[in-house]
């Protein structure tokens, strides 16, 4: 049975991916790691009221259903991704033991999100939501934008409007067209950057150990996702 709703839908997007990926076999094993570590420190982070649909290799696209009425906890949780992603990313710097291309160059990945509030359909296909329709698309096309930046935080005018941002962030307005679904006002600000505080140092002998470990045996915390369901 489908449904329809209205919703406001996110995809995390990790950018650099395929140049990161593009190695030999050994550098692609420890970039997917890698990759695998990022992607769950920000599934662990993206709790409720956000749903996640299901992982879209580098990416994952998540949803909020119904309204929420602290609209600036919303963003501060969406600038939260970046900052739990970036210290994981540096942890994995400081801690790498290897100097093969997948490890030495985990500093040039970047978070990227983009929101957008309209309406969906849903069918439940067995355990799985299966989210469609114009706006579903949408999101998907903002991917490929003009930000000149790989670090940001995008929003549809049909999403700034859902959304509370705080104060001192910096927002600019752009228009982004495309053929299929014409042109589309969107809202660009770059996320506070991670305190000095609560920066992590992670180049201790034991960080390292784990770090070995991961490399040589995979992390102990994967699990399989199976595009969530």
């Amino acid at each position: 049975m489908v449904k329809e709703q209205h919703m406001l839908l996110f995809i995390a997007d990790i950018s650099g991916y395929t140049s990161y990926m593009l190695k030999n076999e050994m550098e692609f094993e420890h970039a997917q790691l890698s990759l695998s570590i990022l992607l769950e420190s920000l599934i662990k982070q993206m709790e409720l009221p956000f749903e996640i649909s299901k992982l879209e290799g580098d990416a994952v696209f998540l949803y909020l259903q119904g309204s929420v009425k602290d609209k600036l906890w919303l963003s501060k949780k969406i600038f939260s991704f970046f900052n739990i992603f970036e210290k994981k990313v540096l942890e994995l710097q400081q801690s790498n033991v290897c100097n093969c291309g997948g490890c030495q160059n985990i500093e040039k990945l970047q978070l990227k999100v983009i929101a957008h509030y309209g309406k969906v359909s849903i069918q439940k296909i067995g355990t799985f939501r299966e989210l469609s329709g114009v706006d579903v698309i949408i999101l998907h096309r903002l991917l490929k934008n003009h930000v000149p930046s790989h670090r940001y935080f995008l929003l549809t005018e049909a999403a700034y409007q859902e959304m509370l941002l705080p104060e001192s962030a910096v927002v600019s307005k752009m228009e982004e067209k495309y053929e299929d679904v014409g042109t589309i006002p969107v809202y660009v600000c770059e996320p506070p950057p991670v305190a000095d505080e609560d920066l992590p140092h992670c180049n201790t002998k034991l960080y390292k150990l784990k770090r070995w470990l991961e490399m040589q045996f995979g992390s102990p915390r994967k699990r399989e996702y199976n595009n969530l369901p």
